[in-house]
């Protein structure tokens, strides 16, 4: 668990120690009554830390990497300082599956049919993965007939406007670009833009107020008019900025509720500074695979890079990590270099599973001594402060704030 601190998604408890790095500075000192120069030596003490195990990814890879194990699993700690949440603990566990010699790419399709958009044939490596984690969904839910139906990144994201769509409600987003004026089609082109929405029939938001003063700010919101589906009358706001349509939208009927927004065209995990550079880069498709029941995400892994030069150019080109940061991972680069295996697993969010599978609406309530959502032991009544002469031990020393009254 007491590992390194990387950079990485999630936010890390840091574990300090009596070990303490001491760096030598050469100060030049002078004599002003002999004029002669000596050098002193000043010692500065460097607090250093463990960090906790957000996810114990470089020592499972190492360990395949060694050709000790082929396979292997283990129920895994895992800390990650995070806003509290009703499927989030700052201490969780995981079971954490690895595999070598895990097929690479596809290998035709997933059943005897082929299926049907939205769902998708498995393109990608790491079907033995697959296998063992729906062999295991099967076993807990003592159902073995159920199927895992297959959607690719961009079609969940393009039709549900979320990697982990709830299809329970199978109403879809549709690209609405072509159905606007050609003025307004070149626009969102030049901008890299496109402008999607979906329709809920007969659905009357007028005298909703205060639901529409809720919508995100870019969510717009129109009704169809009675007697020309072409115009559209906006309702989420009250300067009438009504919307016209080239052709009208397929299967929209008047007096129906269109909600609408403007995304990238290019497809994104998010609109973060590394999202936007992804957009830019020559389109690379990782071989990543969630497990999503009901909108929950409750697995999620991947085929692992087993080159190291290919790894290290994702580090350097790709993350933009500094040499510092790219030397936080040089165990696992090393281990690549020594000839590893093509290798892949997954982790099954084990608290979060068991909530489901309980019925319950929070993982607090299937967790021993859970956290609040501020992160607070209510039973220990942690954390906690220490005494100044422990906090000496390790370097550090609290820090003073004024506050203006």
């Amino acid at each position: 668990m007491l590992l390194k601190s990387t950079p990485e998604g999630a936010r890390e408890y840091l574990v300090p120690t009596r070990l303490s790095k001491i760096g030598a500075q050469n100060a030049m000192v002078t004599d002003p009554e002999s004029k002669q120069t000596s050098a002193s030596l000043e010692s500065q003490v460097e607090p250093m830390f463990y960090a906790l195990s957000q996810s114990p990814q470089q020592p499972k890879q190492i360990l395949i990497s060694s050709g000790a194990v082929e396979r292997y699993f283990q129920f895994a700690r895992c800390f990650r300082d995070e806003d509290g949440r009703a499927d989030r603990q700052p201490e969780f566990t995981q079971i954490d599956l690895e595999m070598a010699w895990v097929s690479w790419g596809g290998e035709g399709a997933s059943g005897l049919n082929t299926p049907q958009r939205p769902f998708s044939d498995w393109r990608i490596g790491g079907r033995e993965v697959r296998d063992t984690v729906e062999g295991i969904v099967r076993t807990a839910l003592e159902d073995q007939n159920i199927e895992f139906p297959v959607m690719r990144y961009e079609d969940a994201m393009s039709l549900y406007g979320s990697d982990k769509p709830d299809l329970r409600w199978d109403k879809q987003i549709v690209n609405l670009t072509s159905h606007l004026s050609l003025d307004s089609q070149n626009q969102l082109a030049d901008r890299g833009l496109v402008m999607e929405g979906f329709f809920v029939p007969g659905l009357d938001f007028k005298e909703k107020l205060q639901f529409l003063k809720e919508l995100p700010h870019d969510v717009k919101v129109y009704n169809t008019d009675a007697s020309d589906l072409c115009h559209l009358k906006e309702i989420s706001s009250g300067n009438g900025s009504d919307l016209r349509l080239l052709t009208p939208l397929p299967g929209t009927n008047p007096g129906d509720t269109i909600f609408t927004a403007i995304r990238p065209a290019v497809l994104e995990g998010g609109w973060t500074p590394l999202g936007r550079l992804r957009a830019s880069l020559i389109p690379v498709r990782g071989q990543h695979y969630d497990l999503v029941l009901n909108g929950t995400e409750i697995a999620g892994g991947s085929v692992r890079v087993h080159d190291s030069g290919l790894q290290k150019y994702i580090f350097e080109h790709v993350l933009k990590l500094s040499p510092a940061e790219m030397e936080r991972f040089s165990e696992l680069v090393r281990a690549l270099e020594s000839g590893a295996p093509p290798h892949a697993g997954i982790a099954i969010g084990f608290d979060r599973f068991m909530a489901i599978l309980c019925e319950e609406p929070s993982i607090r309530n299937v967790v021993a001594f859970p956290k609040t959502a501020a992160g607070v032991d209510p039973l220990f009544k942690s954390p906690t402060a220490v005494a100044l002469d422990v906090l000496e031990l390790y370097g550090l020393q609290p820090k003073t704030t004024i506050r203006a009254s």
